[in-house]
């Protein structure tokens, strides 16, 4: 089994408010594939720049994403064991 349909599985045999917590993973493979596809005379072009950017803003989002999730989890991990 692929690693997206693993991933799709486990996020939909998760607990419901952890669902919109997971990696973009699909979105991001799809714009990965787009940068790794593009002909080397694009590498400078302002459509290869504009999928790099988006990629780059897509990954910063879900790594906030993460990040205000693991420190919400944490804060209700010190506010349950005080």
């Amino acid at each position: 089994m692929k690693f997206g349909k693993r991933l799709k599985q486990q996020i939909q045999e998760s607990l419901p408010e952890w669902r919109d917590k997971y990696l973009s993973y699909k979105e991001l493979k799809k714009l990965v594939r787009l940068i790794s596809e593009a002909p080397t005379l694009l590498n400078g072009s302002f459509e290869y720049g504009k999928t790099e950017n988006e990629f780059m803003c897509l990954l910063n989002n879900d790594i906030d994403k993460f990040n205000g999730f693991f420190m919400e989890k944490e804060e209700d991990f010190i506010i349950r064991h005080m």
